[in-house]
C-alpha cells in the first residue's frame, strides 16, 4: 500500500463479513473482504489515483464500512447495474464501485456530474481489474504529480470600466 490509512473503527472478523455476504447474496473478492474486515469506515492521507479511460485523477476521502454499503447500495439501485456495491466516497461527490459481477469484475468510478434521466452507465469509468490493483494505484497527494500543463492563455482584456479607482 502507498498510502496510509486511519483505521476509524474495531477490525472485523471473518463471520461478520460472511454473515453481510450471505443477508445480501453478495459475494466480494477475497482481497476486498480483507481490505474492509481493517480498513473499513477509514480515511485515508491525502491521495490521488488515475482514472485512465477519461483521461482524468481523483482521490479517495473515505472508505465505506459495511454498515454503509447497503444505505449506498439502495440510493443507487435502479440507476447502475445490479452487480455494483459502493465501496470508498471520491473527491467531489464521486463514488467508487466494485463489480461482484463476474462477466464485468473490476473497479469503478461513478462521475455523479454525467449521470443521465434515464439512467445509464455513461457515467462510470473503469479504473482497474481488481480492488488491490486499485489499492496501489493510490499515491499520495502531491501537486508535482497531477500533470497539470500551463494554461493557453494568449492574452486577457479588462473592461476599463470595471476600474474603481476613479
Amino acid at each position: 500500500m502507498n498510502i496510509a490509512i486511519e483505521k476509524v473503527f474495531p477490525e472485523l472478523s471473518d463471520s461478520e463479513v460472511h454473515k453481510f455476504e450471505n443477508i445480501y447474496g453478495v459475494d466480494f473478492p477475497r482481497e476486498y473482504k480483507a481490505f474492509v474486515k481493517s480498513y473499513g469506515g477509514s480515511v485515508p492521507e491525502a491521495n490521488i489515483f488515475d482514472i485512465p479511460t477519461i483521461e482524468s485523477f481523483s482521490g479517495i476521502e473515505r472508505f465505506l464500512g459495511l454498515n454503509e454499503l447497503v444505505e449506498q447500495k439502495l440510493i443507487f439501485s435502479g440507476r447502475l447495474p445490479e452487480g455494483l456495491w459502493p465501496v470508498a466516497f471520491a473527491d467531489g461527490g464521486n463514488l467508487i464501485f466494485i463489480s461482484v459481477d463476474n462477466s464485468s469484475p473490476g473497479i469503478y468510478y461513478f462521475d455523479h456530474e454525467l449521470e443521465e434521466d434515464p439512467p445509464s452507465a455513461g457515467c462510470l469509468f473503469f479504473i482497474s481489474n481488481s480492488f488491490s490493483d486499485f489499492i496501489e494505484c493510490l499515491r499520495p497527494f502531491d501537486l508535482n504529480n497531477i500533470g497539470q500543463e500551463e494554461p493557453d492563455i494568449i492574452s486577457v482584456w479588462v473592461d476599463p470600466s470595471l476600474d474603481d479607482e476613479d
